[in-house]
């Protein structure tokens, strides 16, 4: 996800946007489901990003090598 802050910078101090997250993100040939919400909050000659992500694992167990698919909030 890309998100033009141009406007934010130009915005006040304390400005604040706020993006849900609903989106596939591809690595190594498997697809994540990812959810969320980013805040951004407009600071002196910067931007401060805080969220919450969540999305699920494919791995292997070391134990018994079945696959199995892990929560990570």
């Amino acid at each position: 996800m890309q998100t033009n802050v141009a406007q934010l910078l130009k915005a006040p101090v304390g400005s604040i946007r706020t993006f849900p997250i609903d989106d596939v993100i591809e690595e190594s040939g498997t697809e994540y489901q990812v959810k969320g919400e980013l805040t951004l909050i407009r600071s002196t000659g910067s931007i401060l990003v805080q969220g919450r992500l969540e999305t699920q694992a494919h791995i292997d167990c070391s134990r018994c090598l079945k696959p199995f698919t892990q929560k990570i909030p």
